[in-house]
């Protein structure tokens, strides 16, 4: 999967967070650990569930209506709508077919948007509007 450097920055400085907090306890974090475990030295995967139920909880405390699935949706419109290909949004939301993707971006982006780019992680550009 490919990750832009403010992302890849940002695990990188997670995973350096939890080998901090395991070295005290001399635990030996391998380079192949989860990034999200419930295990400090990342031997386990995080329960997809438990990540969803998270979510949830974030976003009813800040009175939000929406679902973990529908933030997929939205950061394949965003991406789509950047100019991002169809095919790397796809690898990105880890479909199978890019059309999936598309599917997902809903096809309705509503304005078209001039020179859209990912400038530090956020979409920018001008409606045609």
């Amino acid at each position: 999967m490919a990750l832009d450097p403010e992302t890849a920055a940002v695990l990188t400085e997670r995973r350096d967070h939890c080998r901090a907090c395991a070295d005290p306890l001399d635990l030996i974090i391998d380079k192949d650990a989860f990034v999200f475990s419930p295990q400090l030295d990342g031997s386990r995967f995080l329960a997809p569930s438990s990540l969803t139920q998270r979510y949830d909880r974030l976003a009813k405390r800040l009175e939000v209506e929406t679902t973990f699935h529908e933030l997929r949706h939205y950061s394949a419109t965003e991406l789509i709508a950047a100019g991002v290909d169809i095919c790397t949004v796809a690898g990105r939301l880890v479909r199978r077919r890019s059309g999936e993707a598309l599917g997902a971006a809903g096809v309705a982006l509503g304005e078209a948007v001039d020179e859209p780019r990912v400038v530090d992680g956020t979409v920018v550009g001008q409606d045609r509007s």
